[in-house]
């Protein structure tokens, strides 16, 4: 399935007031970039590029753990005062637009980009990209979704991403990169019923894979699925995220 970037800016901007409350995995997932670019990558750096930097969430964090002489942020959305709000530093530009086709002219010592890839056209492309503006020897720090993703959700109501799994991004990044860190794992939420889980994907932004309009009866009968196949013994169900992780440093000759 292929998202247009029209549907996507719609419902982020729809999302940006309640997306940092609610981005539970998402925030997960952003603590553990950080903590893989600060166990294996370095914390000090002349450029960085964050394509995908959302309310800021992810930027906040490297900002307060990284050094950095200057910053690149972009995102699809105008997130412009979100980020005067919520970044602690104001060495930095902002790009809006979509960051799978933004036009750069300035080169990189790391690019970043946190559960953002997942909705490009061709997420494996993004790293050819990459490599183009980043100097020898520098390094991307990505993490995306693998096909399993959200299996709750594709299993009941068959919506869904087409996610490049593990085995394509290790092939793909051995093309221009020296992989330092590549894997995968789930992140299990837990929610008081599936409609909390619907209003979890809608202030996450999330349903911007779904052109549907859902009428009462169809909320109620999937509702009514969601309890039967994944309520657990406590009385509370599941949403599981499967992030991909990644860290890689570009070749000399690349």
């Amino acid at each position: 399935m292929v998202i247009k970037k029209e549907r996507i800016m719609q419902r982020f901007n729809a999302a940006l007031e309640t997306y940092e409350k609610n981005a539970i995995a998402q925030q997960h997932i952003a603590n553990d970039l950080l903590k893989l670019l600060l166990e294996k990558g370095g914390n000090r750096f002349h450029r960085v590029l964050e394509i995908g930097c959302g309310t800021g969430n992810f930027t906040r964090l490297l900002m307060q753990n990284i050094e950095a002489e200057h910053w690149d942020c972009n995102d699809l959305c105008d997130v412009s005062a979100q980020l005067i709000q919520n970044l602690p530093l104001r060495n930095y530009n902002f790009y809006q637009g979509c960051g799978e086709s933004l036009v750069l002219s300035a080169q990189y010592d790391l690019i970043v980009s946190a559960s953002t890839i997942q909705w490009f056209s061709d997420p494996l492309a993004f790293l050819y990209r990459c490599s183009t503006h980043l100097i020898p020897n520098s390094m991307i720090l990505l993490s995306t979704f693998a096909p399993t993703n959200l299996p709750e959700i594709r299993a009941l109501s068959q919506i869904g991403l087409d996610y490049p799994n593990l085995a394509q991004w290790r092939e793909t990044l051995m093309g221009n990169f020296h992989i330092i860190h590549l894997s995968q794992k789930e992140i299990r939420l837990e929610f008081d019923s599936a409609l909390s889980v619907l209003r979890h994907l809608k202030d996450t932004g999330v349903t911007a894979t779904n052109n549907r309009i859902w009428n009462r009866e169809k909320v109620a009968r999937f509702c009514e699925q969601y309890h039967q196949h994944y309520i657990n013994e406590q009385g509370k169900v599941s949403l599981t995220y499967v992030p991909i992780f990644m860290l890689a440093r570009k070749k000399e000759n690349a």
